[in-house]
């Protein structure tokens, strides 16, 4: 738990992260079809090979980098998204409510080590039907639709080394590599789930008007930034 601070609750867990965990992934809710993922490839990405989640009733599009992958993603299946196995994780809810109050996002962990061991927040398991044999996913409780979905994935070395492996070796036009620096900006106080996740990944988590997605590339380098437009709330920096 955090401890005693002089400083308000809206800003208690914005401290220095501890790094014991890493970014697996990161997804931004879109439309459906995800026509911003054009604006990505016109800035300078390559786009990766799409993905449909079959029986979560989930699609993306999907771009690599040699540390992580952001998916835009998009409910197709409302029935499927809503089915008992599914419904835990609200990605209707925030689908549906991604231009007002839901928090279009959600990132995924993975230990920085490769080891088995548990997820740094409270959770509940989910073994979608698309995932392999002895993967499963770690979904953070008491988590708010105005705050990120958090959720990890716990690996045995040898599946870590699986899954680095077959990552695409994907160059970009834009000449960036890695994902360095990720902020989340929130309208509302993050919850203790929020707290714990971001400390041990790194993420910064603000508050503002409205939600909006940072991603620093390779420490920001060229010093140069995009804004995306109001259906995309995410800016790049490299």
């Amino acid at each position: 738990m955090p401890h005693a601070s002089s400083q308000s609750p809206r800003h208690r867990c914005y401290g220095k992260a501890s790094m014991g965990d890493e970014i697996d992934h990161i997804f931004v809710m879109t439309n459906a079809g995800a026509p911003d993922a054009d604006d990505l490839v016109r800035l300078g990405l390559t786009e990766g090979a799409p993905n449909r989640h079959e029986g979560q009733g989930t699609a993306n599009r999907r771009f690599f980098f040699d540390n992580a992958m952001l998916e835009l993603l998009w409910v197709e299946n409302v029935d499927q998204a809503r089915s008992r196995a599914v419904a835990p994780l609200r990605l209707a809810d925030r689908w549906t409510g991604r231009s007002s109050s839901a928090c279009p996002f959600g990132i995924c962990l993975r230990p920085s080590d490769a080891e088995t061991r548990l997820p740094p927040f409270r959770s509940f398991e989910y073994r979608p039907a698309y995932f392999p044999e002895g993967l499963v996913i770690h979904v953070a409780r008491g988590l708010s639709l105005a705050e990120p979905l958090w959720f990890y994935i716990i690996r045995s070395r040898d599946l870590q080394a699986s899954s680095q492996a077959q990552l695409p070796a994907t160059r970009h036009r834009l000449g960036v590599r890695r994902i360095t620096e990720v902020a989340v900006t929130l309208p509302s106080t993050p919850s203790p789930a929020s707290c714990a996740a971001s400390s041990v990944c790194g993420v910064k988590l603000r508050t503002g008007s409205q939600h909006r997605l940072r991603i620093a590339f390779d420490g920001g380098m060229s010093g140069r930034t995009h804004l995306f437009g109001p259906k995309l709330p995410m800016e790049f920096c490299w």
